[in-house]
């Protein structure tokens, strides 16, 4: 794993991603209750980048308040496996926890409301799986984490080459127009999650590189 990785966190209420260059070993931002580290929150991943939303993060800081000792298990994975940990938007909780520990956790996570689904998953049934940000069709003038990942996604297929802003501004609607088409998709210029799912296939199929821009440097996933 890298020392030093970049984080790249939407906050909706600046309406903007920050950046930040963080040893690996230092604590997550916006995260206070429970010790989360940035290698925590990269679990298996290799990345050098990494991005994730304010959102996803005040609400695990949330659930701390309300059960504790709180371990994550896993969060970002690679942009290259399966949405949404590919985001950061998804987290696996407290490995190892008994049954009734979990069914707790649950009743925990969903009394905070900032999570939409708190269950068991079938790719890790060991842990409570809760997801923050619910997968969506993208647009533009959206913004977030998940904008983020399509421009990643976009980036690897070579539709896309500008920077990973979390934006959906007019170089990222005509990148996806590009896809569509390569796709041989209807071109709307609009990321269905029908895209989505293709884009990641594709991905996949090209292998695990993907160089990304921020802030004018080059970073490799």
């Amino acid at each position: 794993m890298c020392a030093t990785t970049t984080l790249l966190i939407f906050d909706p209420a600046l309406g903007a991603a920050r950046l930040f260059d963080l040893p690996v070993w230092e604590q997550m931002p916006f995260v206070e209750r429970f010790p989360l580290s940035v290698a925590a929150f990269l679990g298996c991943s290799h990345a050098g980048f990494a991005w994730t939303d304010r959102r996803a993060l005040d609400a695990l800081d949330a659930l701390a308040a309300w059960y504790a000792p709180l371990s994550v298990n896993r969060a970002f994975a690679d942009v290259l496996r399966s949405f949404p940990h590919a985001g950061g938007t998804a987290f696996d909780l407290c490995r190892g926890r008994s049954v009734r520990e979990r069914a707790a956790l649950r009743r925990a996570a969903l009394a905070t409301g900032r999570f939409w689904m708190a269950d068991a998953d079938i790719r890790s049934p060991d842990c409570l799986h809760v997801e923050v940000l619910r997968p969506r069709a993208l647009r533009p003038g959206d913004a977030g984490a998940d904008v983020c990942r399509l421009q990643a996604l976009l980036q690897r297929c070579g539709a896309h080459e500008a920077a990973l802003s979390g934006t959906y501004c007019e170089g990222t609607r005509r990148a996806v127009l590009r896809a569509e088409q390569a796709l041989g998709l209807r071109a709307t210029g609009c990321a269905s999650l029908r895209l989505q799912r293709r884009l990641s296939a594709e991905a996949i199929r090209r292998g695990r590189f993907l160089a990304a821009h921020a802030g004018g440097d080059m970073f490799r996933f």
